[in-house]
């Protein structure tokens, strides 16, 4: 550029020729200077203009992708769900069950009784014999029922509570009602008939050994984080 500079000075600091040719190459060249000072101007903008537009778009990309990126986690996040633990088992009157969302988490599915009140000893029951008593937003309460063979329908109540992130099991109460054995007069057989002999039964004391007096849980089984 210093160069077309230099030519349009030579060419002002000339001596005006006297013929009307002269003064024509004079208009023509400062003519010319001036179109090239115009050309390389509007260039030099035009470039300028393009490197802004190039920056603001690879920003607006970028910002497209970090909320692309975000929208991404937040959906894995949503939808993360906890893997299903089946069978799991815990071997005292009461106790921690671990992490848990809510009670819901906690499915009881079986239970191995215990008591020297138990003839045969240690019979084992599943979940059709588990019935839900009381449901609250932290706490579930759940009677386990055995039919034995002397006549008794024998019963434990236990709980399952949230207590901050973690789930916790604890026995409570236990209790009998007089139950035939045969199936079709038994008050041990299904829900309703097991709650309602519940709300009238005799008190035992709860027990944690087959030595001890009373009714127990010696095992509790339970599905965690299962539909």
């Amino acid at each position: 550029m210093s160069s077309l500079f230099a030519t349009y000075y030579g060419l002002g600091s000339q001596p005006v020729p006297k013929s009307g040719k002269g003064k024509i190459f004079i208009i023509a060249g400062i003519l010319l200077v001036i179109s090239i000072l115009v050309f390389v101007f509007s260039g030099m903008f035009k470039s300028d203009k393009q490197v802004e537009e190039k920056k603001e778009k690879k920003e607006e990309k970028e910002k497209s992708k970090s909320k692309g990126d975000a929208d991404v986690e937040k959906e894995v996040e949503l939808g993360a769900s906890r893997s299903c633990e089946k069978n799991k088992k815990i071997n005292a009157a009461e106790g921690s069950l671990g992490d848990c969302d809510s009670v819901s988490d906690i499915d009881p599915v079986g239970v191995t009784f215990t008591g020297q009140y138990f003839t045969p000893k240690a019979p084992i029951r599943g979940n059709l014999w588990i019935h839900e008593l009381s449901s609250t937003d932290d706490t579930k309460e759940y009677i386990a029922a055995h039919q034995s063979k002397d006549n008794y329908c024998k019963m434990v109540r236990f709980q399952i509570k949230k207590d901050g992130d973690v789930c916790r099991y604890k026995q409570l109460d236990a209790g009998y009602v007089p139950s035939p054995k045969n199936q079709s007069t038994s008050v041990c057989t299904n829900e309703s008939k097991v709650l309602g002999s519940w709300a009238k039964k005799g008190d035992v004391p709860i027990s944690t050994s087959d030595k001890e007096r009373g009714y127990g849980i010696q095992e509790m089984k339970y599905n965690k984080f299962c539909d």
